[in-house]
């Protein structure tokens, strides 16, 4: 036999609930489970809990229910003039609007109340044991917690679930937890709501669908790791939003949206520690059909774009976080370096006007403008970052306007900071630390010291004038660059490099006579040479060797391999007009340097 509770739908005098218990056989409990009007507020619950028996739902008819409780229709008609939910046991029913709101603080009301909520799945599983999503009736949404159990329940986008728990509360989230029953009643499926505001605590845990949005490629990695990673977003108003990709869901392995504006529809998440919990609002796309791209026409830039000098906008807090983040802007300045993009969709560029400097950035396919320094141009975009570095992104014009000019450069004698990124800067009387490292194919970094400082060079893959050509100087060379940096995470105040941008941008410091390159270990004949070149050293070495040949003003002529054996190597030299040079061999984590004569 089973004990039932009818409990008021409405609150009746605030926090009082109408209760009435009434003794049923158990053969009326084994017929009737749940009477059940999803379509109004005024829903009529009936069902029972009791492990003795057979716990299955089934739904009937008002009518026919009412019929097999003919011994308590008095009973039944108050329940249904109250507008009230019955149910057994320590489980209330509530709509989820009666149980999600939250306080000033952004904590739950509710928190600790057991409730049983009916509602439709709007994720998939964000867990890969127990169970993490949302459901949502008429009236809001709320995230579903349980760890490790699942209760033989697999999570599908558009099931009617019953979920029996306590309210409870976790960065933000308010969630059921401590689960004591979850089980599907059928599938309505469901269809993502259009939203057009920023995320908050309205449409927590509901389905959305925001569409027009513009994802940072950046954000979105090749080889994702760990639990999931964010990529920031921003729609044809401005407004903006982080995507939040699990590792549980399907888009976890995928490769990044090609597609210039993307729909994207999830269920909306919170994921903040601090107090009050009215941040950390983000969307959670689920399945590969999450994201697509938006049809044509469907994204009316609504974006204005006001004119700022760029060292109004490249301000950064004592994290190294720029101030303007998210601003749209117009600006004006004179292009610094050629597209580190080359051979890519988009640009990417610095460019500076006096004020300040910025790197300009796009992958955007549509950009026909190709940045050629001394360019003065004008470019509408949104200030982001990247690793540290503040960028013109997400650009919605860019063109070459007025005279072309140029600025000097800025000669650094100390550590690069924040005051040299995306500035075309000096460093003298430099001396190698290391090698090229042409052999992966990939950019790299290279260190070099003016004997009080170290600075990082970095080499682009891009930039093939530079990248293929191997600067293994034992003498000193001035350097010119842009500023740059690459500091993956928090706070973004270290990571300062210089990115050459042509050959001409090294440049050997004079060298008085041949005789100043001369290794004591190094020996080349005939001198002059005339065709052939041999090379001796002073170890029996045998080893290959990265080997290249300069003019005497730092120029590289040939580089390339060659293998030494028993410490000698010859060198083709026929092809050289007649002149002085210098060799340097790198064998044996040893450079070895010499000059010679060509007649």
């Amino acid at each position: 036999m089973g004990c039932f509770a009818l409990v008021s739908a409405l609150p009746l005098y605030g926090e009082k609930r109408f209760h009435h218990r009434i003794t049923l056989y158990r053969r009326t409990l084994h017929c009737i489970a749940n009477v059940v009007d999803l379509s109004t507020r005024s829903a009529f619950c009936l069902q029972y809990d009791n492990p003795l028996i057979d716990r299955t739902p089934n739904s009937f008819n008002i009518f026919k229910a009412i019929r097999l409780m003919k011994h308590f229709i008095s009973t039944l008609l108050v329940a249904l003039t109250l507008s009230v939910g019955v149910s057994f046991g320590q489980y209330t029913p509530y709509f989820i609007d009666q149980v999600n709101t939250t306080g000033a603080t952004g904590e739950p009301d509710s928190s600790g109340v057991l409730v049983e909520l009916r509602g439709v799945v709007g994720s998939g599983n964000f867990r890969t044991t127990g169970l993490l999503f949302s459901i949502q009736d008429s009236t809001g949404g709320i995230s579903v917690f349980s760890n490790p159990n699942d209760f033989g329940f697999t999570v599908s986008r558009g099931d009617l679930v019953v979920v029996r728990g306590e309210i409870g509360f976790y960065s933000g989230l308010t969630q059921v937890v401590n689960l004591d029953t979850v089980y599907s009643i059928g599938t309505p499926n469901i269809t993502a709501s259009v939203y057009d505001q920023e995320l908050g605590e309205e449409v927590e845990s509901q389905f959305i669908r925001v569409n027009c949005l513009v994802l940072d490629p950046t954000d979105w990695p090749s080889a994702p790791s760990g639990s999931g990673f964010n990529v920031d977003a921003t729609d044809n108003s401005g407004k903006s939003f982080v995507i939040r990709i699990d590792s549980d869901s399907e888009l976890f392995s995928a490769a990044a949206p090609t597609a210039d504006t993307v729909d994207i529809q999830g269920t909306v998440s919170q994921f903040t520690f601090n107090a009050p919990y009215n941040t950390g609002y983000q969307l959670q796309p689920y399945y590969s059909i999450d994201i697509t791209e938006s049809p044509a026409g469907q994204c009316v830039n609504l974006v204005t774009y006001p004119d700022a000098t760029i060292g109004a906008v490249t301000t950064v807090d004592a994290n190294g976080d720029v101030d303007s983040f998210g601003n749209t802007h117009t600006l004006r300045g004179v292009v610094t370096s050629p597209d580190f993009r080359e051979g890519s969709n988009g640009v990417e560029f610095s460019m500076t006007d006096g004020t300040g400097s910025i790197w300009v950035y796009t992958p955007d396919s549509s950009i026909t403008y190709m940045p050629l320094v001394g360019d003065s141009v004008i470019a509408e975009g949104r200030i982001t970052m990247g690793n540290g570095v503040a960028r013109l992104s997400f650009l919605n014009n860019l063109f070459q306007g007025g005279v072309s000019s140029n600025y000097d450069t800025t000669v650094v004698t100390g550590p690069l900071g924040e005051s040299e990124e995306a500035e075309l800067i000096r460093i003298n009387n430099l001396s190698l630390q290391g090698l090229w490292d042409v052999a992966s194919g990939s950019s790299f970094n290279v260190n070099a010291s003016d004997g009080s400082n170290t600075y990082d060079i970095r080499i682009d893959a891009n930039r093939d004038v530079i990248f293929n050509n191997v600067l293994t100087l034992q003498g000193s060379f001035d350097l010119v660059g842009i500023g740059s940096q690459f500091d993956p995470s928090a706070p973004r105040t270290e990571g300062y490099q210089i990115l050459p941008r042509f050959d001409t941008d090294f440049s050997l410091n004079p060298t008085s006579s041949i005789d100043q390159v001369e290794s004591i270990d190094i020996l080349a004949f005939p001198i002059p040479a005339s065709s052939q070149l041999t090379i001796m050293l002073r170890e029996d070495i045998n080893a290959e060797a990265n080997f290249a040949i300069l003019d005497l003003a730092g120029k590289q002529i040939e580089h390339g391999k060659v293998q030494i054996s028993n410490g000698f190597v010859n060198f083709d030299v026929s092809n050289l007009t007649k002149g002085q040079y210098i060799l340097t061999l790198d064998a044996n984590s040893t450079t070895f340097n010499t000059g010679f004569m060509v007649q």
